[in-house]
């Protein structure tokens, strides 16, 4: 597959050059006998055999001889052998099967050096011109989940030729269109779970479409010419494919399938971090049960039908009360050394998909289990499957409830009537759904079970402002005073949460009067009766005509309703705190790579400022060349590339003094986007 000789010329717009092909191997020329230059540090960016050096002659004769490959040879040559095979295809022409086998050849170099960028575009522009000038079934395979640059020609030739022949564009035709489109965010788990995220959004576009989604096609017609990566020929192949609609020239449909996908990856986000912590953890329980209901109801799994089953005997035979390592244990395979925030999270965001809910969640709650404690296993309303999400009332609420087991647990036990009045307590709230009820009640269950820490307490409200602390610590009175009595053990506990929370605690004693609608006591000279603990008596609640007794309603109501706004601080709190003082994981690289380094410029530049990243410095004649590869004037590419970097970096990408220079901030900030590589020849 190489061209020997001494006479082959190359080609330019009017005719053969007087220079020879760069393909051509020259016997006639010198070779260096040692010391090959594998790298390609001598070769120049467009290598030519016969103006190479005898070393670089040696190393690409070695390379050749050796099967052509070798991850330490430089990229020059792997383009140099390149070159003939292009020319071999779209200028002196060949017959099928040896379209064939340039085509595997081609395949073949791409899994050795498709790393390299330059080389990666490059080979498959020379499939793409082998496809149209074959039979053009290559032509009908749709692409994606590749390199998100612009639209493939294979898709712009399968999607026009629908809609040229009036057909209703499937799922993944769109979803080929809306993968490579220069406008589309690929959020990280669409790249990270893209078998999971194709297979959603084909559900959910049939789903949307089921006859699929017609589209009219544009009057631009798909114009396709072949440049040489050689930069020596280009070739016009428009002809060879028809007359074809060109989807580049419109871009509404792709909002449509934009309105499908964003919700896609936004769903498969808890399962992409999984798989960013644990990137083999495919296909395990802990990673099968993080995928959305539709999608894991189509793809069965035993072990998570017998964790299911787990749960719900649990919930009928222990109210649900289970060792929190026993619910790690289940989806990680074995118990963990430790409880972390993390780990709990994805249990709970596991078992929400099996209607199974976990309490408490570490995203809302005042503190978690440790090892050795318990959690709670409860069954979550018909249809409800998510749990990451929670209204600002069921917050202030669950305040209420931690506070009340608090209280509750003062005198060292829960009395019934403590637990009934907790519950009526939630049965109180207005507005909240039925899941977030369920939830309040398992966070109840637990908090009577284990006892809330008091250092939790104080880590949480430590630093509120003085108002919110004094909102609850009021809400502890009252619920304190819900039973109708107050326990000395109750009084020492409100005392100690007024002092957590730097308030007098001679407000204690107000604060009860107040919460039963009572004045405080007159001050006296006598000493006030005194409880076992050599506190002051707590107040008697005023009594009914029917001999109970009643909090004031309006205190109640108004105490909620503080709560509420001293909610909503907690909550940015807990925001705040780094769970396990783990890094987090990146979920936002959105764009590609080439997409992020060439943000805001247009289509037709872009491969330009590709190549022009490879290298510090170009004689004029070498971007004169370049940019006419690319059909671009060079006064008006240098004008657009410079308008383009101004605008993201105020600065030029290519500075004139005789040569071009590119600018080293604006190339620094290209070549970290992009990753480095090297193209034709040394970089």
């Amino acid at each position: 597959m190489v061209y020997v000789g001494t006479s082959l010329y190359g080609l330019t717009r009017d005719g053969f050059a007087r220079t020879p092909e760069n393909c051509l191997i020259n016997p006639m020329l010198p070779v260096a006998k040692t010391q090959p230059d594998r790298t390609g540090a001598s070769m120049p960016y467009w290598p030519s055999y016969s103006s190479i050096e005898p070393p670089a002659r040696l190393a690409y004769l070695q390379w050749l001889a050796g099967g052509r490959q070798g991850a330490d040879i430089g990229i020059g040559y792997v383009f140099l052998f390149f070159y003939g095979l292009e020319r071999r295809v779209l200028v002196d022409g060949c017959g099928a099967g040896e379209l064939a086998r340039i085509a595997d050849e081609v395949r073949r170099l791409r899994r050795a050096y498709g790393e390299n960028r330059s080389f990666e575009r490059y080979s498959a522009e020379l499939l793409d011109a082998i496809a149209v000038l074959g039979d053009q079934s290559d032509l009908g395979r749709l692409s994606y989940g590749g390199p998100a640059r612009d639209l493939p020609l294979a898709t712009r030739v399968a999607l026009g030729r629908k809609i040229k022949e009036g057909q209703p564009l499937d799922a993944d035709s769109m979803l080929a269109w809306w993968w490579h489109h220069p406008e589309t965010r690929l959020r990280t788990p669409a790249v990270r779970a893209f078998s999971e995220f194709r297979q959603l959004f084909l559900l959910r576009f049939a789903e949307r479409y089921p006859n699929g989604l017609k589209v009219r096609g544009p009057k631009q017609r798909l114009k396709y010419i072949y440049r040489a990566a050689s930069g020596s020929f280009e070739v016009d192949l428009t002809e060879r494919l028809g007359n074809i609609p060109d989807i580049a020239a419109v871009s509404a449909p792709v909002g449509a399938v934009t309105a499908i996908a964003e919700p896609c990856m936004e769903d498969l986000a808890g399962f992409s971090r999984f798989l960013g912590r644990k990137p083999d953890g495919r296909g395990k329980l802990e990673a099968y049960a993080l995928l959305p209901p539709e999608l894991a109801s189509r793809l069965p799994n035993q072990e998570l039908d017998a964790l299911k089953g787990w749960a719900e005997d649990k919930i009928r035979s222990s109210s649900g009360l289970v060792p929190v390592l026993d619910v790690l244990g289940r989806l990680e395979g074995q118990p963990p050394d430790k409880v972390t925030r993390k780990a709990l999270t994805t249990a709970a965001d596991a078992l929400a998909c099996q209607g199974v809910g976990l309490a408490p969640d570490p995203r809302f709650a005042l503190r978690t289990p440790k090892a050795g404690e318990a959690a709670i296993l409860f069954r979550l309303p018909q249809g409800i499957t998510t749990v990451d999400q929670a209204s600002p009332g069921y917050s202030g609420a669950l305040i209420s409830v931690m506070l009340g087991a608090y209280v509750a647990h003062a005198d060292g036990e829960v009395a019934d009537e403590e637990r009934r009045d907790l519950e009526s307590w939630i049965d109180r709230v207005d507005g909240l759904p039925p899941a977030e009820v369920a939830r309040l009640r398992a966070n109840l269950s637990w908090a009577l079970a284990v006892p809330p820490s008091f250092t939790d307490l104080r880590k949480h409200f430590k630093d509120l402002p003085e108002d919110a602390r004094q909102t609850l610590a009021k809400l502890a009175v009252a619920i304190a005073a819900s039973d109708g009595r107050i326990d000395p053990g109750e009084v020492n506990a409100l005392t100690k949460l007024y002092r957590t929370l730097d308030l007098e605690e001679s407000a204690v004693f107000a604060d009860l009067h107040a919460a039963v609608g009572q004045a405080p006591p007159a001050p006296v000279t006598r000493q006030p009766a005194r409880l076992g603990n050599d506190r002051p008596a707590a107040p008697r609640r005023p009594a009914a005509q029917d001999g109970t007794v009643s909090l004031d309603a309006d205190q109640v109501a108004r105490i909620r309703r503080d709560t509420e706004k001293v909610s909503r601080i907690l909550h940015e709190v807990f925001r705040q705190e780094e769970p396990d003082n783990e890094p987090p994981i990146e979920e936002e690289p959105a764009l590609s790579q080439y997409q992020q380094a060439f943000a805001g410029l247009d289509a037709e530049h872009r491969p330009l400022a590709d190549e022009l990243a490879s290298r510090t410095t170009w004689t004029q004649a070498e971007f004169a060349k370049l940019a006419a590869r690319y059909g671009l004037m060079p006064g008006g590419a240098l004008e657009t590339l410079n308008e383009w970097a101004f605008g993201r970096w105020d600065e030029p990408l290519l500075e004139e003094d005789g040569d071009l220079t590119m600018n080293p901030i604006v190339l620094q900030e290209l070549t970290s986007s992009l990753g480095q590589g090297e193209h034709h020849g040394t970089a």
